[in-house]
């Protein structure tokens, strides 16, 4: 006996509708890279709000790469950091995050908050501590600076 193959005709206006999907999110990226978000500009603009933003918190910032977002940051916080810091911190980190996303489009940056004793420990295997601690350290506090006076 012939083994029969059956096939099925694919809906040519359904084909049509996900090609014209995918070209208008595709045509948004491109304009975005186009545009040329000035990414060295940003994070040298936002570093300094941020570390003024979480004050004493903050320990280390990275830069990392991340399917999130064109600029993906860690902030990379004390043991001390608690609900209630974050949550006299979060409106503003978010007002932050919607400026620059709301001027050079969306997924234009993201900012996730850590425990630094959590990501520098080797033990923690899980491929956003890895990405964090391959990423690049765009600040870190000063560890001592008043022995050295």
């Amino acid at each position: 006996m012939k083994n029969k193959k059956h096939y099925e005709m694919a809906d040519i206006m359904e084909l049509i509708k996900l090609s014209n999907e995918y070209i208008e999110r595709n045509r948004r990226v491109y304009e975005r890279l186009a545009a040329g978000i000035p990414t060295q500009g940003i994070i040298d603009s936002l570093v300094p709000e941020l570390v003024n933003l979480y004050g004493d918190h903050v320990v280390q910032i990275n830069q990392y790469e991340s399917d999130e977002a064109y600029i993906a940051l860690a902030i990379l916080v004390t043991d001390n950091y608690d609900v209630s810091a974050h949550m006299s911190i979060f409106n503003q980190r978010q007002r932050l995050l919607e400026k620059y996303n709301d001027q050079y489009g969306d997924a234009t940056l993201s900012i996730m908050e850590y425990q630094y004793n959590s990501i520098i420990d080797l033990k923690l295997h899980s491929s956003q501590a890895h990405a964090i601690r391959k990423g690049n350290v765009l600040w870190k506090r000063e560890e001592n600076k008043d022995e050295s006076k």
